[in-house]
């Protein structure tokens, strides 16, 4: 009997103490995924996060659009941590990014990635430092097109100068994130949402990116091969794009 009441007086202690921390874990948690879906509430979210859809909000943002590239751009990069070897701050400058890719069609279709960059740069953005709102910033500004030129001369300068304005370790880490980013805007060049996943194998200097889908996606599979050259040039990899069509799973009709 004894023993039995030590033993419960334990067992409400450490229930005590473990609860708080996971609380604080399971807290954690939803705030590093809280972009992966439309917010309705914007009062359960941090203050880095609630500032990024300011600003996307501010200027009309896809939301539909935005929030599936945060869930592909993220399902990339916890797939090929052992290529890019970044952290959980990057995993979240990531999709606060592929939340804004798109913010420069506000102001005009053509070169709307240039003029994303000159909107993240000149909003107010709480609970950012000047170099993250410069990273995010170059990020949106190559979500699209080519590569930063590697010659350094007058001309590459003025063409890439935010680039430039980053140092080195900044630099390769823009490169990497923002190569995840144009293959995930690639899966979804409709905007329809027409692929519903995406999972990497990496397979020693092969790197597949195998789509799911409900259909036909062939714009989007043409897209996200186009835009992977990045990513193979950047890791030094050999890379492949493989469509998989996932037949939705019909629920029995109720018996009678």
């Amino acid at each position: 009997m004894r023993e039995g009441v030590i033993l419960n007086y334990l067992r409400r202690r450490l229930e005590a103490h473990t609860a708080p921390k996971i609380q604080r874990a399971l807290a954690l948690a939803s705030q590093e995924d809280s972009l992966l879906y439309p917010v309705t509430d914007d009062s359960t979210l941090d203050v880095r996060a609630r500032s990024v859809l300011s600003v996307a909000r501010r200027y009309a943002y896809d939301v539909a659009h935005s929030h599936h590239v945060v869930r592909l751009a993220t399902r990339i990069f916890d797939d090929t941590k052992e290529l890019h070897q970044l952290n959980r701050q990057d995993r979240k400058l990531l999709q606060y990014a592929a939340i804004l890719h798109d913010i420069g069609y506000h102001i005009a279709h053509n070169n709307h990635h240039r003029h994303g960059l000159y909107l993240i740069k000149n909003s107010e953005m709480p609970g950012f430092t000047g170099d993250e709102i410069a990273i995010m910033a170059t990020m949106v500004r190559y979500h699209r097109g080519s590569l930063p030129s590697k010659s350094s001369d007058a001309r590459s300068r003025h063409e890439h100068e935010d680039y430039y304005a980053l140092d080195r370790g900044q630099r390769a880490k823009m490169l990497r994130l923002a190569s995840i980013l144009q293959i995930a805007d690639g899966l979804d060049r409709s905007h329809q949402q027409l692929i519903s996943d995406v999972r990497c194998e990496v397979d020693h200097e092969t790197v597949t990116f195998v789509a799911s889908s409900a259909g036909e996606c062939e714009l989007e599979m043409w897209s996200a091969e186009r835009k992977a050259a990045w990513f193979s040039d950047i890791f030094k990899v050999d890379v492949r794009c493989e469509g998989r069509v996932v037949v939705p799973v019909q629920k029995e009709a109720a018996a009678v």
